[in-house]
């Protein structure tokens, strides 16, 4: 078997950010991988590559609403559209907004 690659989990995080969308929840790579089906989370973990994969695999879902944020919880756009400078360790977080 092959390693797992995010088109091969791309509909599972689709499902996982559709169930935990009620429209204002926002859910971390770490929150999407704990939240995989056991087999899938602990061979993403074994292959030691899961943060990347779930990235990539949120990433290519359609409707999917990615916003960044830096060490200080503060909105990377926001610091920017206030002519502020974000740190650069940006964390994503993502939730599902139906393409319309």
């Amino acid at each position: 078997m092959g390693p797992l690659w995010p088109s091969d989990i791309s509909h599972l995080v689709r499902d996982l950010l559709m169930a935990a969308d009620d429209g204002t929840e926002y859910v971390s790579a770490v929150q999407i991988l704990e939240r995989l089906p056991p087999a899938v989370r602990e061979r993403l973990i074994a292959e030691s590559k899961a943060f990347g994969v779930v990235t990539d695999a949120a990433h290519r879902v359609d409707g999917v609403e990615i916003e960044y944020f830096d060490r200080e919880g503060r909105s990377v756009s926001a610091v920017l559209n206030s002519g502020g400078i974000p740190d650069f360790s940006a964390t994503a977080r993502y939730r599902f907004r139906p393409v319309e």
